[in-house]
């Protein structure tokens, strides 16, 4: 095995010290297990590990040329990226509710187009992102997805579509249903720069969008690029794809990323959940308005009331209520296995629970 000669390239690189360190931990690892890769890649734990162990193994690889284990570590890079992406988009794709007939816009929002067709417009950009998933799920890496910033517990956060459609948004200027784009921006970005977004950006052009020069338009539903402008200028969070983001406030039971976060769950959870969002405030509670990835990866909404950072478990069953003192609680509730069974009547009933050992107030 080549490891000596690997660390010496990587000085005469003049690869930063801490960096060879890894190196030298990672490859003393690959030569105790016999070369077994898959064996060294279970010892990744944490998204910085992860992304650093692949990111040294694949150096190696490329060092190391066609030898057995330079194939084999492409193997496996291939096979968890192509997992770790198509996991993503899965999860992704059903997040995304159409907008429903009739939904009222906000009215600033509308840019001289009627609500019909704005919404008509807004329609036509959700299906056109669920194909725009559905075609990475067949060949992940022909878009760049994930990279080696992306490789994450699930890749989720890391939504590489609506990130580049935002990009492109933030670096351009509406002209009608025409975007000019700022191409010396978008180079500068951190899609284009960090996160493989040329190729991303090439194939959202096999999509229908068209680019001309510096002119972005989206020729079949041309009102899409001003509906696109409008919502990315109006949502700076490229996580959670939802329609109420663009829904007049004045029709809204709830804040927007509230809904966004529970129309996708079943009707029992959502109704739970209201609940929660009603019940909680009156003892001055507020929902994690900024922990999206737990919703997309595993429907988690956070109720919390304090800052400190240390939960540990109050109660158990199907409602989870965490806290480091009577200040400070968290309270989580998912529809994942062992949640799937939970009504409202024992949410009500927990909470009651929970109010009385800590003897709560409302505020």
């Amino acid at each position: 095995m080549k490891y000596m000669t690997f660390i010496k390239h990587l000085h005469d690189k003049g690869r930063k010290p801490d960096y060879i360190e890894k190196c030298k931990a990672l490859l003393l690892q690959l030569q105790n297990s016999n070369g077994n890769v898959e064996t060294v890649t279970k010892t990744f734990y944490g998204v910085t590990a992860m992304a650093t162990g692949y990111r040294i193994l694949n150096e190696y690889a490329d060092f190391c040329g066609e030898d057995e284990i330079a194939n084999a570590i492409r193997e496996l890079t291939t096979r968890t990226f192509e997992e770790e992406a198509r996991q993503a988009v899965e999860i992704l794709c059903r997040a995304i509710i159409p907008i429903p007939e009739g939904t009222k816009i906000r009215p600033y929002l509308l840019g001289g187009l009627s609500n019909e067709e704005f919404t008509d417009a807004f329609r036509t950009l959700q299906e056109t992102v669920s194909a725009t998933y559905q075609e990475i799920h067949r060949a992940p890496l022909e878009w760049g997805w994930p990279d080696w910033g992306g490789l994450t517990v699930g890749g989720h956060h890391h939504n590489r579509v609506m990130r580049m459609l935002s990009t492109l948004v933030n670096c351009g200027e509406l002209n009608g249903n025409n975007l000019i784009l700022d191409k010396t921006a978008i180079k500068k970005s951190e899609m284009l720069k960090k996160h493989k977004g040329k190729l991303m950006l090439e194939g959202l052009l096999s999509m229908g969008f068209l680019l001309e020069e510096d002119n972005l338009t989206f020729p079949d539903t041309p009102d899409l690029i001003r509906v696109m402008y409008a919502y990315f200028k109006e949502n700076g969070d490229s996580t959670v794809f939802s329609y109420r983001f663009t829904e007049d406030p004045a029709v809204q039971k709830y804040d927007a990323l509230f809904l966004a976060l529970t129309d996708k769950m079943p009707a029992h959870l959502r109704e739970i959940h209201h609940y929660l969002y009603n019940e909680t405030a009156k003892y001055g509670f507020s929902y994690n308005a900024h922990n999206t990835y737990d919703f997309i990866q595993n429907d988690h909404i956070w109720y919390e009331k304090g800052k400190k950072s240390k939960p540990h478990l109050l109660a158990k069953q199907h409602f989870l209520v965490y806290g480091t003192d009577k200040a400070n609680v968290k309270m989580e509730l998912s529809h994942g296995s062992m949640f799937k069974d939970v009504t409202l009547d024992d949410v009500k009933a927990l909470f009651n629970m929970y109010k009385q050992e800590n003897k709560l107030k409302q505020v």
